[in-house]
C-alpha cells in the first residue's frame, strides 16, 4: 500500500470555444487509507478517479504514487486493480476465469494462478463458485467476483467506480462493508467513488466532498458531519438545516449566535475569522432541535408538517422571525400539523459558517 498524491489536479475540457473546467483539486490520500470522493452528479468525482487509473490524461498538474510519477503511465504499468460501475465481466466466461484474467494478462502460469485466485474468492465470500458462469450469478455476487478480479492482482491502488449502484438498498448495506473487509485485508490503499452519503459515511476514513469541480472539505466522516466547511457541506451530507444568522458574542471557539428573536451557543473554527455583528449561517442537525414549552423557549414556529418514521418523527418547523423551514427530529411525539411549538438548540451543537 502506497500514498497518493495528486499536486494541483485539473481537466478541462474544450467545448466550442469555451474552455470548460471539469475538476481542479490538490490533495493526498495516505498509506492504507480508504479514500472517498462524494458528490453530485456531473461535480467531476468520476473524472477525477481515471485521471488516477490513467484512463483520463490530466489537462494540468502531477499525480504520484509515492514517489513515483504516475502523470503520463499507461494505466496497465500503474499497480492498480479497478472495480468499474457495471462490473465489465466476461459473461462467457467462468468465474474463476473472470478473477485470474488479469494474471493471465501478466503471463503468470496456471499452476501459480489457481491459489491467487481461490484466496481472492475466498476473501469476497465465493469459495466454490469457480466454474459458475457470470449469469448464474446474482448481482451482488457479481460485484464480488469484480472485486476479487481487482484483489487478484495484489494492487498497490484499488479503484471503485460506485460498484454498489445496482444493488438494491438492503445488498448495498451488506456490501458495503466487505468492500471495506477486503480492502482492509488486502491490505491497499483505495479510493472510493459515490454520491450515496450513507455509504460514504460508513466505509470512509476521510472523505472529499466535490461540488462544482473542486473540493469543498476533505475530512472525516464525523468532521464532515459535524463541522462542515461550507453549506453545500452541510446541506449535501444527511439531514440539516441551514439558517441565517448573525454573531452577537465571541468566545474561544465558540460564539452566540442571533437566530430571529433567540439567541443560541455554537461552535465556531477558532482559526476562520469571525466579528461581532456578522451575517453568518448556522448548521443546526435536526437531532439537536429539541420541542419545548412556547413559554420557555427560545425559538418559536410553525408545524407544516409531520412524518412518522417509526422511533421518530420529522418536522418541517416554520421558525418565527427567520422566514426559513427547519427539520426536526424528535421521539415519536403527537404535534398536529398547524400547531405552534418552542423549540431550543442543544448548547454548542450548533456549528457557524462564515458566509
Amino acid at each position: 500500500m502506497i500514498p497518493i498524491h495528486l499536486d494541483k489536479i485539473s481537466k478541462t475540457y474544450q467545448e466550442s470555444a469555451t474552455a470548460v473546467p471539469t475538476v481542479s483539486v490538490d490533495f493526498t490520500v495516505e498509506q492504507g487509507e480508504f479514500f472517498t470522493l462524494l458528490g453530485p452528479s456531473g461535480c467531476g468525482k468520476s473524472t477525477l478517479l481515471r485521471m488516477i487509473a490513467g484512463f483520463v490524461a490530466p489537462s494540468s498538474g502531477r499525480i504520484r504514487f509515492a514517489d513515483r510519477d504516475v502523470t503520463t503511465t499507461p494505466a496497465h504499468k500503474r499497480g492498480i486493480g479497478m472495480v468499474f460501475q457495471n462490473y465489465a465481466l466476461f459473461p462467457h466466461l467462468t468465474v474463476l476465469d473472470n478473477v485470474g484474467y488479469g494474471l493471465k494478462l501478466r503471463k503468470i502460469t496456471k499452476a501459480a494462478r489457481l491459489p491467487r485466485i481461490e484466496k481472492a474468492l475466498q476473501r469476497v465470500g465465493l469459495e466454490g463458485y469457480g466454474q459458475r458462469r457470470i449469469d448464474q450469478l446474482s448481482g451482488g455476487q457479481q460485484q464480488r467476483v469484480a472485486l476479487a478480479r481487482a484483489i487478484v492482482i495484489e494492487p498497490e491502488v484499488l479503484l471503485l467506480d460506485e460498484p454498489l449502484s445496482n444493488l438494491d438498498a438492503k445488498l448495498r448495506e451488506e456490501t458495503r462493508m466487505q468492500i471495506r473487509d477486503v480492502q482492509q485485508a488486502a491490505a491497499t490503499t483505495a479510493i472510493y467513488v459515490t454520491h450515496d452519503q450513507a455509504e460514504a459515511m460508513a466505509m470512509s476514513d476521510r472523505i472529499a466532498v466535490l461540488a462544482d469541480g473542486r473540493a469543498h472539505q476533505i475530512d472525516t466522516p464525523q468532521k464532515v458531519y459535524a463541522e462542515p466547511a461550507t453549506a453545500f457541506v452541510a446541506r449535501f451530507i444527511g439531514r440539516s438545516n441551514v439558517v441565517p444568522a448573525e454573531i452577537a458574542g465571541l468566545a474561544e471557539g465558540t460564539a452566540e449566535v442571533r437566530l430571529g428573536d433567540g439567541l443560541v451557543q455554537a461552535r465556531r473554527h477558532p482559526d476562520v475569522e469571525a466579528a461581532e455583528g456578522q451575517r453568518v449561517e448556522l448548521s443546526i442537525r435536526p437531532e439537536s432541535l429539541q420541542v419545548t414549552s412556547l413559554e420557555t423557549a427560545r425559538l418559536r414556529g410553525l408545524v407544516r408538517s409531520r412524518e412518522f418514521l417509526g422511533s421518530t418523527a420529522v418536522l418541517e418547523v416554520e421558525l418565527e422571525g427567520v422566514a426559513e423551514t427547519v427539520t426536526v427530529a424528535t421521539p415519536n411525539l403527537e404535534v398536529a400539523q398547524g400547531a405552534r411549538i418552542g423549540l431550543e438548540v442543544e448548547p454548542r451543537s450548533g456549528w457557524v459558517i462564515p458566509e
